[in-house]
C-alpha cells in the first residue's frame, strides 16, 4: 500500500491495478489514468482551487471527506463514478462545503454490513451538482444528515433503515422491498430549481422495488 501525503500540483496517478492506503489532496489536481483503490480514506484538504478528475475512470475507498474550506471540483465525465465501500465502519461521504459535481455524479455505497453509516452532503449544494447516490446492499442505519441535498436515489438492495432526517432530492427517488423508513415527522423535499419548475411533472417519479 503507498500513502501520499500532499499532492501540492497537478499529478497523473497511473497505478497498474495496485492498491493505495489512503491520499489526501490538498492543492491543485489529480487525473486518473486508470481506475484506483484505496483501503482508507480519500481526503480533499484543500486551501484554495482543486480539481479531482476521474477521468471517466471509478474511485474506490472506504470514505471521502473535505478538511479545510475551499473550492472543488470532481470531474466524472460521462461514466465515471466513486465508489464507497464504508470498511472499517467510516463515515461514507462527509462534506462540509458542496463541490462543484460535473459528469455522471454517480456516487455507490456497497458497504454489506450492519453498523450505522453517515452521508453528509450541504444544504446550500446546487441541483446541477448534487451527487447521483446508489446503497447497494446492508442491513445497517443510514444516516443522510439534516437537510443534505441528493440527486437521484436508489435504495435497490439495501435492506436497513434510513433515519429520520430531512433530506431533498433533487430527481428520481427508488425505494427497495426489504428497507425501512425509521417512524418521523421529518419530510423529504422532492425539489427542481426554479428553472427547471415546468418539468417537475416528467423529472420527479418516486418508485418501490
Amino acid at each position: 500500500d503507498w500513502s501520499s501525503d500532499v499532492c501540492s500540483s497537478d499529478l497523473v496517478i497511473t497505478n497498474a491495478g495496485k492498491t493505495f492506503s489512503s491520499i489526501i489532496l490538498s492543492r491543485g489536481g489529480l487525473q486518473l489514468a486508470d481506475a484506483l483503490t484505496l483501503n482508507g480514506i480519500f481526503t480533499l484538504n484543500w486551501v484554495s482551487t482543486l480539481t479531482l478528475n476521474l477521468n471517466n475512470f471509478t474511485l474506490t475507498c472506504a470514505s471521502i471527506k473535505t478538511g479545510v474550506a475551499g473550492n472543488t471540483t470532481i470531474a466524472f465525465g460521462t461514466t465515471g463514478s466513486l465508489t464507497i465501500t464504508g470498511t472499517g465502519n467510516q463515515a461514507y461521504y462527509n462534506l462540509t462545503t458542496p463541490w462543484n459535481l460535473t459528469g455522471s455524479r454517480n456516487v455507490y455505497f456497497t458497504y454489506s454490513g450492519a453498523s450505522a453509516l453517515t452521508f453528509t452532503n450541504p444544504s446550500s449544494t446546487a441541483e446541477g451538482t448534487s451527487p447521483n447516490v446508489f446503497f447497494t446492499g446492508g442491513t445497517y442505519t443510514l444516516s443522510i444528515a439534516t437537510n443534505s441535498v441528493l440527486g437521484n436515489v436508489d435504495f435497490t438492495g439495501f435492506a436497513g433503515t434510513l433515519a429520520a432526517n430531512n433530506r431533498t432530492v433533487y430527481g428520481n427517488f427508488t425505494a427497495a422491498t426489504g428497507m425501512t423508513f425509521a417512524s418521523t415527522t421529518s419530510v423529504t423535499t422532492f425539489a427542481r430549481s426554479e428553472e427547471h419548475t415546468s418539468e417537475l411533472q416528467s423529472h420527479l417519479n418516486l418508485v418501490c422495488r
